[in-house]
């Protein structure tokens, strides 16, 4: 009888294993070269820690996508303490069929859908805000409203963390997002008008990011936005 129920399962687990394995596939494909998905989702998960971010403090990943770097936050901030927000439909499907093939629903993770960020009220303050490989996909208009989210959310003493492309360059591409360069004036300027003041911590490859595929991600700078004193 054992062995009729096991024979009557395989063709069940085998459909659910193959599954998995298209969003495990899928997943990568979301955000750029799977060669260095893991590299990445290792590098976020460095920094942050580097900058003394602990299982208690609250944080919110901005534009998560799939979750690249957030299953390893989720996994280390205590339950509840990770909020995930994106504007894109897809990803936030992928991202939640993770969390529940990660087995991390138990860490209470709020996942967001954005349709307008001008009017997201989370109801509380975070320690830290995070965009990893955001700001400079983002048009100037978006940017400004990323920075007043910043601005009604981080709590005093709090940090927003962002790289950014810094320069003076024609505008690029990668796959259907712009690549925009803007200088430290430019991000000063928009800080400002948000209430927040911002400093360059210093290129990514000084905080250990050595990029498999783009050697040229290495000097893309790390931002760090914090409340402005009132005057």
């Amino acid at each position: 009888m054992i062995r009729l129920i096991q024979r009557g399962l395989a063709p069940i687990r085998a459909r659910a294993a193959a599954v998995r394995r298209q969003w495990s596939n899928r997943v990568p494909e979301l955000v750029g070269r799977p060669e260095a998905y893991e590299f990445k989702r290792q590098f976020q998960m460095s920094f942050l820690q580097s900058q003394d971010v602990q299982p208690r403090h609250a944080l919110v990943d901005y534009g998560c996508g799939v979750l690249r770097g957030g299953i390893p936050l989720i996994k280390y901030l205590d339950a509840g303490n990770y909020v995930g927000l994106d504007v894109g439909a897809d990803a936030m499907r992928a991202a939640r069929k993770v969390v529940r093939r990660e087995r991390l629903t138990n860490k209470r993770p709020t996942l967001v859908l954005v349709k307008d960020i001008d009017a997201l009220d989370l109801g509380r303050r975070v320690d830290y805000v995070w965009a990893f490989s955001v700001l400079f996909h983002l048009t100037d208009n978006h940017v400004d409203a990323c920075l007043r989210f910043v601005s009604r959310h981080l709590a005093p003493g709090g940090t927003f963390f962002a790289n950014v492309a810094l320069g003076d360059h024609p505008p690029g591409a990668w796959r259907h997002f712009p690549v925009l360069w803007r200088t430290l004036d430019n991000y000063r300027a928009r800080a400002r008008a948000a209430g927040l003041s911002v400093s360059a911590l210093g290129e990514l490859r000084q905080f250990g990011h050595h990029s498999p595929t783009d050697p040229e991600e290495d000097e893309q700078t790390m931002l760090g936005f914090t409340i402005a004193p009132r005057a």
